[in-house]
């Protein structure tokens, strides 16, 4: 039918006979519900009406990752209660990469990178090198710039 409700048969001498879909399907239905309870459990009641407790609590697997009191040690607790500690300082030796820098004799200095490839800096281009000094007469300040040039502050 067009209401969408009723299916209308109609035999051979024209006569119609409704058939309500709705209360077939109400007929038919089964009816189940599911309930969170407080206590952590769940009830399911099935189409019977018989209740079902299901303690969720048996599906829960509870783990926890937490970093130990060491400052050193991350702390893995799986489901039975089993600690198992990741070394963080193993972990991070693994990873770590390894760079040194050294002060050359010559004024330079020496940056080796992670592959192990040597840069040299020369460090004399980057210093202004000036001093500041009582003279020897004891009246006068010598200042000596980058170039050697000494000025004196009387």
């Amino acid at each position: 039918n067009a209401d969408d409700t009723n299916i209308d048969y109609t035999d051979e001498d024209g006569n119609v006979t409704q058939l309500n879909l709705s209360a077939i399907v109400d007929n038919l239905e089964t009816l189940t519900t599911i309930v969170a309870n407080v206590d952590g459990t769940l009830t399911y009641t099935d189409e019977d009406g018989s209740p079902t407790i299901i303690d969720i609590s048996n599906l829960e697997t509870l783990t926890s990752i937490a970093l130990n009191a060491d400052d050193t040690n991350i702390d893995y607790t799986d489901e039975d209660g089993n600690v198992t500690q990741l070394n963080l300082s193993a972990i991070v030796d693994n990873l770590e990469t390894l760079t040194t820098i050294v002060a050359n004799v010559d004024g330079t200095l020496t940056y080796t990178d992670e592959d192990g490839s040597p840069t040299i800096i020369d460090i004399s281009n980057l210093e202004t090198l000036t001093s500041i000094a009582l003279n020897a007469d004891d009246t006068n300040i010598d200042y000596t710039d980058e170039d050697g040039n000494v000025t004196q502050l009387n």
